[in-house]
């Protein structure tokens, strides 16, 4: 298994849901279609799903990577219209919570204000979800969760598992007191905390989804995107160094042979320069040397 997630909350789920391929998901506050993503390796397991995403970036390279889920660029509300979207470009932190918009300005985080459409979760699944169970919901929308969950009917709709971030934004410091009395209330019990997020089971899928909830370790058998991409880079300079020394080898050897040649004409040299017919011809070269002084001389 490759991982692609923030905090492993991809080996966790495949490790309870992998008997269950291919199944359905549900991300809300998707991101990049593949950099901390808790759905990619689902999707190259044959997986389907939707995606929510409202920032527009974020958005088109869902629609160009996930072809066949069903990407949608708009925001979960308690009811349809429209809502004022802090967005934070190039990461994960965009947020509708203007507290926790502000947190991040004053920790150097530059936010545009754009405003995006909205719907509910209900409506959307009413919409785009298939025949068949949601087997996971993952929620992470920066301090927006509890108004996510607001807007599901968790009596029509009940996704097996819910994966939702439970700490305040970039703090390990819990904040999901609302959430839990939602899920408690809806009947889902937590079952795993991985100091980011909290895992919910819906009681009815207690037994089945029982026993697997502990931390990633070796038996999973993964290894991380990131470890992948850079292997890949190291083995990418690796080759290119190869390709360098073995041209530095041939120009050696090419060297070598010119450096041979070169001593070799240098010998024979030697050897003209100390033979008795060179010795003899002196004069002769010595007489055409004077001849050509004195043509240039008259020609001057």
């Amino acid at each position: 298994m490759i991982s692609y997630a923030q905090n492993f909350e991809d080996v966790i789920l495949w490790r309870v849901l992998k008997d269950f391929t291919p199944g359905f998901y549900v991300d809300v506050g998707a991101n990049d279609p593949v950099v901390d993503s808790v759905t990619h390796w689902f999707y190259s397991q044959g997986w389907r799903g939707i995606n929510v995403e409202p920032v527009p970036a974020w958005h088109a390279r869902l629609a160009a990577e996930r072809g066949e889920d069903t990407n949608l660029m708009v925001a979960i509300a308690d009811k349809e219209g429209c809502l004022e979207l802090f967005d934070i470009p190039d990461t994960g932190l965009s947020t509708f919570d203007s507290g926790t918009a502000r947190q991040h300005g004053l920790d150097g985080y530059g936010a545009t204000s754009i405003v995006v459409a909205t719907t509910t979760l209900t409506k959307v699944l009413g919409q785009y979800r298939p025949t068949g169970p949601i087997h996971f919901l993952k929620i992470d929308v920066e301090s927006y969760e509890a108004q996510v969950l607001e807007s599901l009917d968790l009596v029509k709709y009940r996704p097996w598992i819910i994966v939702v971030e439970a700490t305040i934004p970039r703090k390990p410091d819990i904040s999901d007191a609302q959430v839990r009395k939602l899920l408690e209330s809806a009947n889902y019990t937590a079952v795993y905390f991985d100091g980011l997020n909290k895992f919910y089971v819906a009681h009815e899928q207690l037994d089945v989804l029982a026993n697997k909830w502990y931390p990633p370790n070796v038996f999973d058998g993964f290894v991380l995107h990131q470890t992948l991409i850079k292997d890949l880079k190291i083995g990418a300079l690796e080759a290119h160094l190869e390709k360098l020394s073995n041209e530095i080898s041939v120009l050696n050897q090419n060297l070598d042979v010119s450096l041979a040649e070169a001593s070799l004409l240098r010998a024979q040299v030697v050897s003209l320069l100390g033979s008795t017919s060179w010795r003899i011809t002196r004069p002769l070269r010595w007489l055409g040397a004077m001849l050509r002084k004195l043509a240039e001389k008259r020609s001057d």
